[in-house]
């Protein structure tokens, strides 16, 4: 009976999260917004996620991409992350910190539960975390970031080259 909500629960994640490979985008998108003057770069996304202390809950997975607000000559970057588990508990994501030892900016965008059972939910934690200009052109060749939740619950996200990459150049008008 356990291993059959295990299986639910996998099966709804991967759904909700659309976790296949060919759902990922593969280029930048650029939109334009007339009315704030603000241009935003969607970045490649990807779904490349280690978890240090899988015991913690049952199922889990992340999809996230780089999303640059550009407004005249400001840039601002953003790591934007959702991230969806089953288990009993939220993780609480509060904090992120770089290979390179930098702390991240945090911002919390949004959270959702969905009921699995009485002892089993889906947890969904939408949030961001700010990269500076510096941190993408020194780390060029993929960095990680490691988030952490209240709750002890950790996960490591890969920043590979593609992704940096294609953003900078899509930026630049390469």
């Amino acid at each position: 009976m356990k291993w059959m909500k295990v299986m639910i629960s996998i099966m709804l994640v991967t759904m909700l999260m659309g976790c296949a490979t060919l759902s990922l985008r593969q280029n930048v998108e650029t939109e334009y917004d007339s009315f704030s003057g603000v241009t935003t770069y969607l970045g490649v996304e990807s779904n490349n996620t280690e978890y240090p202390d899988e015991s913690l809950f049952a199922t889990a997975s992340a999809r996230y991409f780089l999303r640059t607000f550009v407004e005249d000559k400001k840039v601002i970057h953003q790591l934007y992350v959702k991230s969806m588990y089953t288990g009993s508990d939220w993780p609480f994501f509060y904090r992120a910190i770089a290979e390179d030892k930098s702390e991240l900016e945090f911002t919390k965008i949004g959270s959702d539960v969905s009921v699995i059972s009485t002892s089993s939910m889906i947890y969904t934690e939408i949030f961001g975390l700010n990269i500076s200009d510096e941190i993408l052109e020194r780390q060029s060749q993929g960095f990680k970031i490691k988030v952490y939740g209240k709750s002890g619950v950790e996960i490591i996200l890969f920043i590979d080259e593609i992704m940096i990459t294609n953003q900078i150049e899509a930026i630049r008008g390469i």
